[in-house]
């Protein structure tokens, strides 16, 4: 998990990074089903969930580099 501040609106969200595994759908629909729950879930205690995404990256590389430090922000 890790904070980030959106270029576009200026504001800072909590971003979760989630890798889906190729070969363990059932790991995957688990997964999926948890996003789920959280996107329906309202309480003054929890997050609020505004939106989830999947990206699709080929190069083990690029995967590695998406490792961001707990609170990281982009102030661009």
């Amino acid at each position: 998990m890790f904070k980030a501040r959106h270029k576009i609106d200026r504001n800072i969200y909590a971003i979760k990074k989630v890798r889906l595994f190729r070969r363990d759908e059932e790991e995957n629909e688990r997964i999926k089903r948890e996003v789920t729950v959280i996107s329906r879930l309202h309480n003054q205690h929890i997050v609020r969930y505004f939106q989830a995404w999947v990206e699709y990256m080929d190069d083990e590389k690029e995967i590695n580099d998406l490792d961001f430090s707990d609170s990281e922000v982009d102030e661009e």
